[in-house]
């Protein structure tokens, strides 16, 4: 029930924020990734990557680092400002704790007509195990969009040419850390 809260928050948060601003409207979508780690892990470190045509642009557009309980969420949020050919992008890791955010101001210039598409890894992940690849957002301007396969997320390496049929796509990784 806290969870919801805290994401409940979150996404209150977000809300208020955009109708404050002058854009005329505000899209908000979003990732949920929970997590569970035995005691001795302290932080957890996320960050998202920027891939053009397959190409990485940026060592991270958005890191965070939090102190983490044995449970919580990872929340990822885009804001689609209408008007405006951007995206900001928010990562929040939510735990009994307490909550830590940060945002990107603006993420890509997108062009009119671009579509995107969300996708997360839907496999069973040991998060105390190293990297892990979370989800995506990936944006195409005309033909045929389809999500990331299963097997890019299993095997992020071997599968990253997957990322060259997208003119932009962001990639959200994790690290827990003791």
């Amino acid at each position: 029930m806290k969870k919801w809260m805290m994401i409940g928050c979150v996404f209150l948060i977000l809300f208020v924020s955009a109708c404050s601003s002058s854009e005329k409207s505000v899209t908000t979508s979003g990732l949920t990734f929970d997590y569970q780690v035995d005691s001795s892990f302290e932080t957890v470190r996320v960050w998202v990557e920027k891939y053009e045509f397959g190409m990485k642009q940026e060592e991270h557009i958005l890191e965070i680092k939090a102190d983490i309980e044995e449970k919580g969420t990872i929340l990822l949020t885009k804001e689609a400002m209408n008007g405006r050919n951007s995206d900001s992008l928010t990562v929040s890791v939510l735990s009994e704790s307490g909550t830590t955010t940060e945002s990107t101001a603006e993420v890509s210039i997108l062009e009119d007509g671009m579509m995107s598409v969300w996708s997360e890894n839907v496999s069973e992940i040991d998060p105390t195990t190293g990297v892990h690849v979370l989800g995506s957002v990936c944006y195409l301007n005309g033909g045929s969009l389809e999500s990331l396969s299963s097997d890019f997320y299993a095997d992020f390496e071997t599968n990253r040419s997957d990322l060259e049929k997208y003119d932009v796509a962001y990639i959200i990784k994790s690290e827990f850390e003791k």
